[in-house]
């Protein structure tokens, strides 16, 4: 049993689920609380897979965090925010959103 998925290894309806997750969740990081504060920081907040595994996409797999708690979920994450435009994005959702400010 196949499943359709994308380069980065995602199912081709991953965008779809993923906004509804972060909409559901309005914005709002499921650990440490921080919520939004403008559409244009949307970026920032993503979907994780609690068990890795890219393709269960069950709601009870998925939880809505904002980058840096994202970034700092297990050793892959800390190395994949590590460089590049992953750790570009988090130095300004840093710069943005600093710790213990809410």
């Amino acid at each position: 049993d196949s499943v359709d998925v994308d380069i980065f290894g995602y199912t081709r309806d991953w965008e779809k689920i993923s906004r509804a997750i972060r909409e559901a969740n309005d914005w709002t990081c499921e650990c440490c609380g921080l919520k939004m504060k403008s559409p244009w920081d949307r970026r920032f907040w993503q979907v994780h897979h609690k068990n890795g595994i890219k393709t269960d996409n069950r709601q009870a797999n998925l939880e809505c965090l904002c980058i840096r708690c994202h970034a700092n979920v297990d050793v892959v994450h800390r190395s994949n925010f590590s460089e590049g435009d992953k750790k570009d994005m988090l130095d300004e959702f840093n710069r943005l959103y600093p710790e213990g400010k809410s």
